[in-house]
């Protein structure tokens, strides 16, 4: 076999393992595991419970999670399935009235805590910390949605499968947290973040929806499934739904060794961003030269993009 060959193989193996835990199995295999982990449910979104971590993860492991971090088994209708939602609240949302604006992530399992992270964890809890810390007026939510597994590259896709994921964040997730926490609902004050094919969703989510998202932090983005069509469809979109939406695109060039062609795309993107009108001060491209294809990566990258996003509102 071409050492081509090999490595675009490749390509799609680390696509469906990235972050989803290295699952394994065929397609026979893959359904079981989805069906074994959803449950048929007729959901009350009052009788969604979100519970401290340390009530909701098991004691007997070593958690690295700091601050206000809850987890809940949300509903999710549209996939007649049940999925952990982590929640991170801001130092003071229970000593002031404040509304506060809400970051949506995906793969919440690899954000907050060693124990649960596929190959670490971002230190989002940390970076939300510090970051009120230096200046309490930068406070925020953080919402964050555990992978589907086996599932995960469909989700994180613009296929049926991802246009339906996006979909529960905007019908079902999104008005229940505006519903049961303070929050500054409007796009302006909404924002959407994931790195690998959690970027794609995030950019995917920033243009389907500008009028929910209309911030976007997408680390490492790999648009290799589907390229074509997705780019077609960005190309096709009106210039006028996004003069008010941010983008921030941040990829590496190590990623390179492990995905073909994965900065061009991410220039190509920001290139059809660009010819959407999109202000010079409302959309930023990051090559960085050491950047590689990681958890610990992005940990390091994210409170820069956070800042930058934030500094423009």
């Amino acid at each position: 076999m071409k050492k081509g060959s090999i490595r675009f193989m490749l390509v799609w193996v680390l696509l469906a393992l990235a972050a989803a835990g290295c699952t394994q199995g065929d397609e026979a295999g893959a359904k079981k595991t989805v069906a074994a982990e959803s449950e048929s449910v007729e959901p009350v979104a009052d009788e969604i419970s979100f519970r401290n971590w340390r009530e909701a993860l098991p004691a007997v492991k070593k958690h690295t999670i700091i601050g206000n971090v809850s987890i809940a088994e949300f509903p999710m209708k549209s996939f007649d399935a049940l999925r952990k939602v982590w929640l991170y609240l801001p130092p003071n949302y229970d000593s002031s009235d404040t509304e506060f604006p809400v970051l949506y992530m995906h793969d919440a399992q690899n954000l907050f805590n060693d124990s649960t992270s596929f190959m670490g964890e971002w230190g989002i809890d940390e970076t939300m910390e510090q970051l009120y810390t230096k200046n309490p007026a930068l406070g925020m939510i953080v919402v964050a949605i555990e992978n589907g597994g086996d599932n995960r590259y469909l989700e994180y896709t613009p296929s049926n499968y991802g246009a339906k994921y996006v979909d529960f964040l905007v019908n079902e997730l999104k008005p229940y947290i505006d519903n049961h926490y303070r929050t500054k609902s409007d796009p302006r004050h909404t924002y959407i973040s994931g790195s690998s094919l959690g970027g794609y969703i995030s950019v995917y989510a920033g243009l389907k929806n500008p009028d929910v998202f209309g911030n976007v932090i997408a680390f490492s983005s790999v648009f290799e499934i589907g390229r074509n069509s997705f780019f077609e469809y960005v190309r096709g979109l009106s210039a006028a739904n996004y003069k008010d939406s941010r983008f921030y695109l941040d990829i590496g060039e190590m990623e390179e060794e492990q995905f073909i062609n994965v900065v061009q795309d991410n220039e190509t993107m920001f290139q059809y961003l660009t010819d959407k009108d999109i202000p010079a001060d409302r959309r930023k491209l990051v090559i960085d030269p050491d950047g590689v294809h990681n958890e610990l990566d992005w940990r390091e990258r994210f409170p820069a993009a956070l800042e930058w996003i934030l500094k423009a509102d």
